[in-house]
């Protein structure tokens, strides 16, 4: 799994968790907004909840959390993060609610 995760969320994708996360509960969508490596081989992605809050998730934190799937949002697969600074930004402009609808 933890070669493949980029393969498996890739920029773009909305998650759904299994577990609670964040001041989400279970069944809350997340979006991809970065692929990004820990270390030489190991793979991580970068999430951003509907209540705002942001964090990384290697393939362990992946499995603990039962991320799965939901569709890939075609409109959001370009975004190019910078910083937390500018998410937060695009976030109040509302361009990832195509993520959340």
């Amino acid at each position: 799994m933890a070669n493949h995760l980029h393969q498996r969320f890739p920029v773009g994708a909305v998650v759904k968790l299994a577990k609670p996360c964040m001041g989400n509960p279970a069944g809350s969508l997340a979006f991809v907004y970065e692929n990004y490596r820990l270390g030489a081989s190991r793979q991580g992605i970068s999430l951003l909840f509907a209540n705002g809050k942001y964090d990384g998730f290697g393939p362990e934190c992946v499995a603990l959390f039962g991320l799965t799937l939901v569709r890939i949002e075609s409109t959001l697969q370009d975004y190019q993060f910078s910083n937390v600074g500018q998410l937060d930004i695009d976030r109040q402009r509302k361009v990832f609610a195509p993520a959340f609808a």
